[in-house]
């Protein structure tokens, strides 16, 4: 049977049985040619070359922004949407997991909820932003997601409408509600929610701690200090320096020292006093502001009060106030000042 198509195959023409050839031909010299010259176009298998493609990890859902050098600012959020469709007299609903630059609304990676262990996103050069919406997971996990702000000056947003604990551990790196950040400045959290930040003995934020606004947040400095500044720059801001280690936060309301010695100094030349009281000094070394439960806790900065057997022990040096040029402390207690 004739072959009946004219297709060449990967191999040439297909040879039928019938009105074969002898394979035994005269050498002559076109033949010579054509050999040195190799097989003809249709003999042979041609691959077209691709451009670098890098092949990812299914079950990770990921960006990497840092080999794009363009070096743009990005804003960025992860959050989790329902989709519905309908599959003949059903309807299904899926969770997906997006990630979008809020800038154009433009998706940047996405995933089936079901089957994504992970997300990791690669800040670029630039200073991204990357909002966290929490809350939009409801009750399901979000997987694990770890985000690494690279260069620039930037800054995460954990969206929850429950209380966070923010935990700081290293030099702008650490975890909040199953998120991991390294190489991120900025840390704030969501509107009317309950934040504590806790920045242990080698944790530091370069940027600002933002508790967002209101809510009742919290910051706990674990750091040990030989001299301890505290300078308030509002009802729920202000600078923390311990021994030139500067840590920045506004939203915050109450704010504990938990390290025990050195001490502490209260400036409040940054406040614009308006003649009132701008501090109120507290039983047990609580430094507030008016209106606020206490700005700073120094119920543990100091050691404690050596025993009438022991005499090596030096006395605490206790807390210093430097008011302002309009500023006025108020003392709640005569106990207060026995104990500076």
């Amino acid at each position: 049977m004739a072959y009946p198509f004219t297709s060449r195959g990967l191999w040439g023409k297909p040879q039928g049985r019938h009105g074969r050839r002898s394979s035994l031909r005269p050498v002559t010299a076109a033949s010579e040619t054509r050999a040195r010259r190799g097989a003809g176009i249709g003999d042979r298998i041609i691959f077209d070359a691709l451009e670098p493609r890098l092949l990812m990890n299914a079950d990770v859902l990921g960006i990497n922004l840092s080999q794009y050098d363009d070096g743009l600012d990005r804003d960025m959020i992860v959050r989790l949407v329902e989709e519905s469709q309908q599959i003949g007299e059903q309807t299904v609903t899926a969770q997906r997991i997006e990630i979008r630059d809020r800038a154009d609304n433009a998706l940047l990676a996405f995933g089936d909820l079901a089957e994504i262990s992970s997300i990791s996103i690669q800040g670029g050069a630039g200073s991204e932003t990357l909002t966290v919406d929490f809350a939009s997971f409801g009750g399901h996990v979000m997987p694990p997601l770890d985000f690494d702000g690279g260069a620039g000056d930037d800054r995460i947003v954990f969206d929850s409408d429950a209380a966070a604990n923010w935990s700081i551990v290293g030099e702008n790196a650490g975890s909040v509600g199953g998120v991991t950040f390294s190489n991120v400045e900025n840390l704030e959290g969501a509107a009317g929610n309950d934040d504590t930040f806790v920045v242990s003995s080698s944790g530091l934020v370069s940027g600002l701690m933002d508790g967002g606004a209101g809510g009742f947040d919290t910051m706990v400095l674990e750091a040990g200090f030989a001299n301890a500044i505290y300078r308030p720059t509002g009802a729920d801001s202000g600078i923390f320096d311990l021994d030139g280690v500067l840590h920045r936060f506004a939203g915050l309301e109450p704010t504990t020292l938990t390290a025990s010695g050195g001490v502490v100094t209260v400036d409040m030349a940054l406040l614009n006093g308006d003649g009132g009281i701008n501090a109120r000094l507290r039983q047990g070394r609580r430094i507030g502001t008016p209106g606020i439960p206490a700005m700073i806790s120094c119920s543990r900065t100091t050691a404690a009060q050596p025993s009438r057997r022991s005499t090596s022990t030096p006395r605490p040096p206790g807390v210093v106030i430097v008011l302002g040029r309009d500023d006025a402390l108020a003392v709640d207690s005569p106990r207060c000042l026995a104990r500076l």
